[in-house]
């Protein structure tokens, strides 16, 4: 298993894959679309080690070969990346509203949703990952909407701490963002952007 770079006959097709998730998305997604500079980062993919980067790739293929331990990989590097003191991935949800989900205490982890407006984002932290399983952090991201499944690895402030996002943390989001994930391979893996020059890629 491992983390590849996506070579440049891929690129292209990362782009647009990743910009048409985002366009599907939230309001955060949207704002974050028309802010990014994909030229400023480098597109990664989970995949086997054996995996021929140099092929192009299509990142929506259900038929594409994988181990199975996709998910858990991606799992440690969210583990690895919140270890740092004031990192932090916000998930979005479409499946969900603010109201409906009121309803649901039921919810394993409602105490981590957070929202703006009547959207749902579902926030981990360092402090939250105390106790948490590999299993567990799989369990956070399937609380979210499968399609379409973005995460946001982004520098947090005082403001994250609120159980509401202000309009000023939205739309100044895209200073802080240093990477975007998005389910790929029919959503058995993930495609990953990153800003290498703001914080190294997490291993």
């Amino acid at each position: 298993m491992a983390i590849k770079r996506v070579g440049i006959r891929s690129i292209t097709a990362a782009e647009n894959y990743l910009s048409r998730h985002l366009a599907e998305g939230t309001t955060l997604a949207r704002l974050i679309k028309a802010q990014i500079d994909f030229g400023l980062g480098v597109f990664r993919v989970i995949v086997p080690e054996s995996t021929d980067m140099d092929l192009s790739l299509d990142f929506s293929s259900g038929n594409f070969h994988l181990s199975g331990y996709e998910e858990i990989f991606f799992a440690q590097l969210i583990r690895s990346f919140l270890r740092n003191t004031g990192c932090a991935l916000l998930i979005q949800d479409n499946e969900f509203n603010i109201s409906e989900l009121s309803i649901g205490q039921q919810l394993p982890y409602r105490h981590l949703a957070i929202s703006y407006k009547e959207e749902v984002y579902w926030r981990l932290s360092k402090s939250m990952l105390n106790g948490l399983t590999d299993d567990q952090i799989l369990d956070i991201v399937h609380s979210a909407s499968y399609y379409p499944w973005i995460g946001f690895f982004y520098i947090c402030s005082s403001n994250t701490e609120c159980n509401r996002l202000s309009d000023d943390f939205i739309n100044h989001f895209g200073q802080r963002v240093i990477g975007i994930a998005a389910g790929a391979f029919d959503y058995r893996s993930f495609l990953i952007w990153w800003r290498d020059d703001v914080r190294p890629f997490p291993h």
